[in-house]
């Protein structure tokens, strides 16, 4: 899969400055998955809304740091260091569009 990836259905929750929840295709994926977008410093990042234990959808988890824990089984997705599944987005004039893997060269 070639980047940019259009992000669909990007809406801003009301609750939390800087969060976004929608729905993008993700390269490991068949379908479009739920994704979480945060903004970090100076940079919008992309990762799956769903547990990697168990799939729970984590969009309207807090966010502790750059913490997101599942109540299920108290696993701890890192938003910031998570680089094998985090992804770099833009904005753009209907929602994001993702650039690339944020491990990638520029």
């Amino acid at each position: 899969m070639s980047f940019p990836i259009s992000v669909e259905q990007v809406v801003k929750c009301v609750f939390e400055n800087n969060r976004w929840h929608g729905r993008a295709m993700l390269p490991d994926s068949r379908h479009p998955q739920p994704v979480i977008i945060f903004k970090v410093d100076d940079d919008f990042v992309l990762i799956s809304a769903l547990c990697p234990h168990q799939g729970y959808d984590l969009s309207n988890e807090a966010r502790i740091g750059s913490q997101i824990t599942c109540p299920l089984h108290g696993l701890s997705v890192d938003i910031e260091n998570n680089d094998d599944k985090k992804y770099r987005v833009i904005a753009v004039a209907d929602g994001f569009s993702i650039i690339g893997l944020f491990n990638d060269a520029e």
